[in-house]
């Protein structure tokens, strides 16, 4: 879908194709407001803020009657929901996502073969998110499967007894602008598992068992282990530094090693003023 409506009930509307269609919104409007002091000509300007921003969307509901009320109906209760709850839904342009609350509504009286119901979308963070994802998988011990790794075939025959140094590394993209938050899944089992991203190293102190993972969100700064059902906030138990891993990932590119010896989920997200153009 190219651009939807999902509701923090887990309720998705479709508002591209389909019974409910968006005639005009503006999207891709946005503003920076200079900060800035008074000089004897003109201004100092040092920095810039972005404001909570809502658009406008006309949308237009399309069948019988009877559809038009069902289609108006639910999909005011998903964003009465979003309000009451106090838990935001979230639009999606393309793969560009941004999080907001439907603050405004209006329906015109039914004309031609569609009724008309212009909304505003409040965006509390004024930012488009892109998630970028990737993934550390294990790689497997060269002592198990020599064929596998040729480059260790020492003339001497002797079996490759540097594997404790053995690590993995994946590239990783921040193509925005600036610095961009993550979200990690950390799969067991492992024992004091450590990513590092840069100078950065991200983790917890130890044990993940087998059918366990943590997550570790800077947008949160959380760290929360799952074991089935159960949710345990260990965030007590993360990697402590001069530097706090919750910091932003710095745009550009970036290595990211590991021990190689576990499974591990990794999301950047991209900030835009704009979704994509598509």
């Amino acid at each position: 879908m190219i651009l939807f409506y999902e509701s923090s009930n887990g309720n998705t509307f479709d508002l591209k194709v389909g019974k409910i269609r968006t005639r005009t919104a503006n999207l891709h409007d946005y503003e920076w407001t200079p900060m800035s002091v008074p000089q004897k000509y003109g201004e100092k300007v040092y920095g810039f803020e972005k404001a909570a921003v809502s658009y406008t969307m006309l949308l237009s509901i399309f069948g019988s009657h009877e559809d038009r009320k069902m289609q108006l109906n639910a999909l005011h209760e998903a964003f009465d929901h979003d309000i009451r709850t106090m838990t935001p839904g979230k639009l999606t342009h393309g793969d560009s996502q941004i999080e907001c609350y439907i603050t405004f509504s209006t329906t015109y009286p039914d004309v031609d073969d569609d009724t008309k119901n212009e909304i505003s979308v409040y965006c509390f963070n004024p930012f488009w998110v892109r998630p970028h994802e990737y993934r550390l998988q294990i790689i497997p011990d060269p002592a198990d499967n020599p064929d596998a790794y040729p480059w260790l075939d020492y003339p001497h025959g002797y079996l490759y007894d540097y594997q404790a140094h053995l690590s993995g590394f994946v590239m990783a993209d921040n193509p925005g602008q600036g610095d961009a938050d993550y979200k990690m899944v950390i799969r067991g089992p492992v024992i004091d598992p450590v990513i590092v991203i840069g100078d950065a190293q991200i983790g917890v102190v130890g044990r993940i068992g087998a059918s366990e993972y943590v997550v570790i969100d800077s947008r949160t700064k959380t760290v929360v282990k799952y074991s089935g059902d159960i949710a345990k906030n260990i965030f007590n138990d993360r990697i402590k530094g001069e530097r706090s891993m919750f910091e932003k990932i710095p745009s550009g590119n970036h290595v990211v090693m590991w021990s190689g010896s576990f499974d591990c989920d990794l999301t950047i997200y991209e900030e835009r003023s704009e979704p994509l153009w598509i």
